[in-house]
C-alpha cells in the first residue's frame, strides 16, 4: 500500500497520459437506459488489462475506503452482489471476511480478469438493468458502479438496486463528489460528478434510508471520493418521478479530510 495519500481514482486518471479514451464507433445505449452505454463497457474491455494490472488488487485501495466499505457490510448476513465489480478486488475482500458475495460485471474481459486472479470467488456476467426485482440479496456494493451513468439513468439504476434488495437490505456507493451534478472527461469514458447531498436526496427517493456518508477531497483537486451507507426501508418504495426536497442536515455527515 502506498502512503502518498493518493486515491486509486486518482492513480489511474494518470494513465490518460500513455493512453487516450477509447470511444468506439457504432450505436449509443439512449441516455435515459438504465444500463453503462456499451461505449463505456467497449472502452472498459479495450484497457481491462492495464486497469486490472493498476488497480486490481488489495495494495491498490485506499485503507480509508477499505474501512468505510468492510465495516458497512460487517452485520450483513446473506447474499451480498458487487455490482460493477470489475477486476473483483472488492468481490475478494468480502469474500474473504466470509460473505456469500457474487461480482457481477458487464465486461468479458474484466470477468476473465477476475477469474484469473481470483479463482475462489463466484463472477457473473450481468449489469444493473437485469437485477432480479425479488429482493434476493442481503447487501449490495456499487463502487464508483454509477460514475458513467447520466442522472436520469442513474435514479432509475438505484430503483433497480432497491428492487433487488430485501427489506432492510444494506447498499454502499462510491463516487465522485463535485459541487454539481455534470459531466467530466475520465480516464475511460464520460463520467458524472454526484454531489453527496444529491446523493442522499436520489437514495431517499429510491426508498432507502441514509445511515452514513463520507467524503474526502485532497488538496487543489475539484473533487473528491464520496460515499454513502443506506439502507432499504421497510416500507414501499417510492416509485418514479423522485419528488425534489431540501436536504435535512440530519442524513448528510461529511468528513472532509483535506480541503
Amino acid at each position: 500500500m502506498w502512503d502518498s495519500g493518493v486515491t486509486s481514482v486518482q492513480r489511474f486518471s494518470r494513465v490518460r497520459e500513455v493512453a487516450p479514451s477509447v470511444r468506439p464507433e457504432g450505436p449509443r445505449t439512449p441516455a435515459y437506459a438504465v444500463c453503462m452505454s456499451s461505449d463505456a463497457v467497449a472502452a472498459y474491455s479495450a484497457r481491462a488489462s492495464e486497469y486490472a494490472e493498476q488497480l486490481g488488487h488489495r495494495d491498490a485501495l485506499d485503507e480509508r475506503d477499505v474501512e468505510f466499505v468492510l465495516s458497512a457490510f460487517t452485520d450483513v448476513e446473506g447474499p451480498i452482489l458487487d455490482l460493477g465489480c470489475g477486476p473483483g478486488q472488492w468481490t475478494e475482500l468480502l469474500r474473504e471476511m466470509g460473505k456469500d458475495v457474487t461480482g457481477m460485471e458487464p465486461s468479458e474481459a474484466f470477468l476473465e480478469s477476475a477469474r484469473r486472479v481470483y479463482p475462489e470467488c463466484r463472477f457473473v456476467r450481468g449489469s444493473v438493468e437485469e437485477l432480479p426485482d425479488d429482493g434476493r440479496y442481503s447487501g449490495i456494493l456499487a463502487w464508483f458502479s454509477l460514475i458513467h451513468h447520466e442522472p436520469e439513468a442513474a435514479r432509475l439504476a438505484l430503483q433497480k438496486i432497491a428492487g433487488a434488495l430485501q427489506p432492510g437490505g444494506r447498499l454502499v456507493l462510491g463516487f465522485f463528489d463535485g459541487a454539481k451534478r455534470v459531466p467530466f472527461d475520465h480516464a475511460i469514458a464520460q463520467a458524472w460528478y454526484w454531489p453527496v447531498a444529491e446523493v442522499c436526496l436520489d437514495l431517499e427517493s429510491a426508498g432507502f434510508e441514509v445511515v452514513r456518508t463520507d467524503a474526502r477531497h485532497e488538496q487543489g483537486k475539484k473533487w473528491g471520493v464520496g460515499a454513502v451507507e443506506c439502507d432499504k426501508s421497510c416500507q414501499k418504495s417510492i416509485s418514479l418521478p423522485f419528488p425534489r426536497k431540501k436536504a435535512r442536515n440530519a442524513s448528510v455527515a461529511f468528513s472532509f479530510e483535506s480541503i
